[in-house]
């Protein structure tokens, strides 16, 4: 069978969810118009890949910052490029706050989680990890093999602003 003679087959259709306050507003101007919700949403993408905004929407953004990650909220600093976490600033704010004179915190890692009131021993574990790999922790040998940290130059003034009064 040459390539003419095979039959065309078509695409499985695709599901889209939208956000409840926009499957909302689209619920509403479906119903306004008479239209089902469906056909209104696949004549809307139509027309837009059709037309020359699909080339503007769909372009590759030069230069764009990789998107962080949803439903977690991040702060900036000013020696931290990019943003952190909560839950990774709250790791630097424990390290910084717990931490003995010499600016080690020699406690467990669990230690952490159980401070912040959040995180498995694994979850924990990544994020000192993370923090490492960025630059703003250390980890420390002590006695006896045991693992320890420290906050780099960069965590220290992290772990400043996260410290300093708020107006």
């Amino acid at each position: 069978m040459n390539a003419h003679a095979r039959r065309h087959v078509t695409p499985p259709p695709l599901h889209v969810a939208l956000p409840g306050n926009l499957a909302e507003e689209v619920r509403e101007l479906a119903e306004t118009r008479g239209d089902h919700p469906q056909a209104m949403v696949a004549e809307l993408v139509r027309r837009v890949l059709d037309g020359d905004m699909a080339a503007t929407l769909l372009a590759p953004q030069v230069d764009a910052p990789a998107p962080e990650p949803v439903g977690q909220g991040r702060m900036s600093f000013q020696n931290v490029q990019g943003t952190l976490t909560e839950l990774q600033c709250g790791v630097i704010y424990v390290l910084g706050f717990h931490a003995d004179d010499d600016g080690v915190f020699r406690f467990q890692a669990t230690k952490i989680g159980l401070i912040l009131g959040k995180g498995s021993q694994n979850h924990v574990a990544s994020i000192l990890s993370v923090l490492v790999e960025r630059g703003l922790v250390e980890q420390v040998s002590g006695r006896l093999k045991n693992r320890h940290w420290k906050l780099t130059w960069r965590g220290q003034s992290v772990f400043r602003e996260l410290t300093e009064e708020r107006e």
